[in-house]
């Protein structure tokens, strides 16, 4: 079963926001969450078990992998602000903020 992106983007950034107490940078920050690949591969394989290689080591799905840009769009259309940041070990993370 082959999931259409636009579903796959709507539904990461629906889990993200439910589940925004997860993901929060610094708890005097409650606003402000920061989201890396890993995160979005795990969100990923728990919306959709059929689509994510269970295997010991998992490989982020294609779909994942150029979905960075999406979720920013998304997230910026329900009014939120994103950061695109360079993290530790050359790590790209995304820092959404409440406004």
């Amino acid at each position: 079963m082959v999931v259409p992106l636009s579903q796959v983007v709507e539904s990461l950034v629906t889990y993200f926001i439910n589940n925004w107490n997860n993901y929060i940078v610094n708890i005097y920050y409650p606003n402000v969450i920061k989201i890396t690949y890993r995160d979005i591969h795990k969100a990923f394989c728990k919306l959709y078990p059929s689509e994510c290689n269970n295997g010991r080591r998992q490989r982020i799905p294609a779909k994942v992998a150029w979905v960075f840009g999406y979720l920013k769009y998304e997230f910026e259309l329900r009014g939120y602000k994103v950061e695109k940041r360079k993290i530790r070990g050359g790590k790209t993370a995304l820092y959404i903020y409440k406004l």
